[in-house]
């Protein structure tokens, strides 16, 4: 019972990592969306920014750092992120992977559990499967609670 319970011990930690990684996979993909729009609107701006060059000048903001720093900074948050994305989504794998290894070992520790019956409450020897009662569903227990005996309880 104690590999049974490092199992599912391992199992739920394994779930959660997974939980995390997943959500962690689909706020990377907002951020990558997000950074892929402004990279497309900077890219925009500089080829309009060229296209004018030859005319008048661009007014730009002085707080505000060039359109090529812009868009190098952009492009470098753009590969970060897409690497965080591959490999929590390699780890993602891999976890999910052991998880159902864990699942697995899990449904194969509690299948011999559930094939070794309980032990006699008087001699602690294993009852055997087919010598138990089977469990009675409610509509059958209610049929038989409507019984003689039932009618003498309600007339108390």
């Amino acid at each position: 019972e104690d590999s049974t319970q490092s199992v599912r011990s391992q199992r739920d930690a394994l779930a959660r990592e997974v939980a995390e990684l997943s959500a962690q996979l689909v706020d990377l993909a907002q951020e990558i969306g997000a950074t892929e729009e402004l990279l497309a609107e900077l890219q925009s701006k500089r080829q309009m920014q060229r296209q004018i060059e030859e005319g008048e000048e661009m007014e730009e903001d002085p707080d505000e750092p060039s359109l090529e720093e812009q868009l190098a900074t952009v492009k470098d948050d753009l590969k970060s992120c897409l690497a965080k994305k591959r490999k929590s989504e390699t780890r993602w794998k891999d976890l999910s992977g052991d998880l159902g290894v864990l699942e697995d070992q899990l449904k194969a520790s509690t299948g011999n559990v559930d094939a070794a019956g309980l032990p006699c409450p008087v001699c602690r020897a294993p009852i055997p499967q087919d010598l138990l009662p089977v469990a009675v569903d409610s509509s059958s227990a209610t049929s038989v609670a409507s019984g003689p005996s039932a009618a003498s309880v309600e007339s108390l």
